[in-house]
């Protein structure tokens, strides 16, 4: 750090001080109203964990295994905590390519979630890739479908600004967003959390524990 200029010495600081504070702060309850529906190395391994009576047992489970998961597939997931009364699901998977699995599984992902479309919040990746000296800045957001005859749904950023160290420390508020996004056109994008809230972000950000 000696050698850095003094703004990034005091940001420096004060993430370790904040960092600091969470600590003496101690642990928080997660609050219970979210559910997440998590893609873990079990369900990856599926076709290798369970036997072929298992499998043929629940059509979810014979369609997990590798990576990528047929977007059918995801939606089916999404689709079973929304038929149980879920108030939003929030995807933080990144759809701006054509499936693997071609246009038919587009097609069905979109089919399956229609009924639910203003409780889905999607996801649009902001990206920033250095080159020859120059910084191209790119969004990635959800592929568009004539399925959605009412429009996309609802988007959110899934970015997090990192400290010096790297450790993710805050959710972008508004300052943020109108200083990096205000040359893409398409509809106002706040990050994931505020999306699926249904609220405004803070003007100059949300800390993170």
């Amino acid at each position: 750090w000696a050698s850095a200029p003094p703004g990034r010495l005091l940001a420096g600081l004060d993430s370790q001080l904040e960092s600091l504070a969470f600590q003496w702060r101690g642990p928080q309850p997660a609050p219970p109203d979210p559910l997440i529906l998590a893609i873990d190395d079990e369900s990856l391994s599926l076709n290798e964990l369970l036997d072929e009576r298992q499998r043929r047992a629940s059509p979810l489970w014979r369609s997990m295994g590798p990576w990528p998961w047929p977007r059918a597939l995801q939606a089916e997931l999404a689709a079973l905590v929304l038929e149980r009364g879920a108030a939003r699901v929030v995807f933080n998977l990144v759809h701006d390519q054509p499936s693997r699995y071609g246009p038919a599984d587009d097609a069905a992902f979109v089919r399956r979630l229609a009924p639910w479309r203003d409780r889905l919040v999607l996801a649009t990746s902001y990206t920033v890739a250095a080159r020859d000296g120059l910084e191209r800045v790119q969004l990635g957001r959800p592929q568009p479908h004539p399925g959605w005859s009412a429009g996309l749904p609802r988007q959110g950023l899934t970015i997090v600004l990192q400290s010096p160290q790297g450790v993710s420390e805050a959710i972008p508020g508004r300052q943020w967003l109108a200083a990096h996004l205000a040359g893409f056109d398409g509809p106002p994008l706040v990050p994931l959390a505020f999306a699926a809230a249904g609220t405004t972000p803070p003007e100059p950000f949300l800390g993170l524990d």
